[in-house]
C-alpha cells in the first residue's frame, strides 16, 4: 500500500459519503431513476446503495485489498478453467 494508493481510497471514500449524505441534491442533479423507483422503491434509496458500496470500494482501496477483492469477485463470474 502506498501513500497515493491511500489518499486515492480516502478521495473515493469521500464520493461515496456525499452520495449519502446529499442523496436530494444528487437526485436534483441526475434526475428520478425509473429502475430505481421499481425496484428500491425510490431513487433516493438507490443513490444511497450506490453511496455505500463506493464508500465500500474506497475503504478497500485505501487498505490495499481492492486487488484480492476483484479478483475473488471476477472469480465468481467467470470461473477459471484448470487443464
Amino acid at each position: 500500500m502506498t501513500i497515493g494508493q491511500f489518499f486515492l481510497g480516502l478521495i473515493i471514500a469521500g464520493v461515496g459519503f456525499i452520495f449519502v449524505w446529499k442523496t436530494q441534491w444528487i437526485q436534483e442533479f441526475v434526475g428520478y431513476s425509473m429502475w430505481g423507483e421499481k425496484w428500491f422503491g425510490s431513487s433516493r434509496m438507490l443513490y444511497k446503495l450506490i453511496g455505500i458500496v463506493v464508500c465500500i470500494m474506497g475503504v478497500l482501496t485505501m487498505t490495499g485489498l481492492i486487488g484480492g477483492f476483484l479478483n475473488w469477485l471476477v472469480g465468481l463470474i467467470v470461473p477459471s478453467q484448470s487443464a
